[in-house]
């Protein structure tokens, strides 16, 4: 979201791998408020948007980049009663009389004056348990609570299997959110590299599992090349007094 001459606007950009060609493919976008059921906003032909009636037409344009599989919904003018999840949907091809909408996982705006924060806190924790490492990676206190945490091997991959992702969550009587989530490896894996990646609308954030091990490694490293040259310089000259 950025502003503009006292004007927002908001990007709502979606990918989607679709079959056949896009430019055939009828794109709708549906707007789901806090405890309400899905509302069709609109839906998008043949190069025109159709605006569902009870909302506003000029507010929302909607472009396609076939080349990419990208449908940006763009909404003009952002009041708070814009404050919604908004998803991308089209219908399967694979079945007969087109009887399934296939859903994007949604994307959430959030409509504040307070702006964003980054966390205050980020740390990762491991522990040994049942021939397992496991890592605990923590993100607290950051505004809004719209956040997304994966992790990366060293192959700069996302790792899928044996992640837990905490629900984002805070305490009472706070308006800042803190989110977790877990990674176990086998034990055999302890000197391999993985990321914690936070991406949260004050910016990305990483967190190296052995980043402090490496820094400590390097730090007795110069001490050792400390105690190493005081034994060939110093006392060799003062065992020779």
């Amino acid at each position: 979201m950025h502003r503009k001459n006292h004007h927002w606007t908001f990007l709502l950009p979606l990918s989607a791998k679709l079959p056949g060609r896009f430019d055939n493919t009828v794109i709708h976008w549906y707007q789901m408020k806090e405890n309400k059921p899905p509302e069709r906003l609109l839906f998008f032909a043949a190069g025109k948007t159709t605006v569902e009636s009870g909302f506003q037409g000029k507010k929302y344009m909607v472009d396609k980049v076939s080349s990419r599989n990208l449908c940006i919904l763009t909404i003009n003018d952002v009041s708070p009663d814009d404050a919604a999840t908004y998803y991308c949907a089209y219908w399967d091809p694979h079945l007969d009389r087109c009887s399934e909408k296939i859903f994007g996982s949604g994307t959430k705006l959030i409509v504040s004056e307070k702006g964003n924060s980054k966390p205050e806190n980020s740390e990762i924790l491991q522990k040994e348990h049942e021939n397992q490492l496991v890592y605990v990676c923590l993100f607290e206190k950051f505004y809004p609570e719209v956040a997304r945490v994966k992790w990366i091997d060293e192959a700069e991959k996302e790792v899928t299997e044996n992640v837990v992702k905490g629900d984002v969550w805070k305490f009472p009587n706070e308006d800042k959110y803190s989110v977790s989530s877990w990674l176990s490896v086998p034990l055999e894996n302890k000197n391999k590299k993985y990321v914690c990646h936070l991406e949260h609308e004050s910016g990305e954030l990483l967190l190296p599992t052995h980043g402090k091990y490496y820094i400590l490694n390097f730090l007795l490293y110069l001490l050792c090349l400390y105690f190493l040259y005081l034994m060939i310089f110093y006392f060799p000259v003062k065992f020779q007094k």
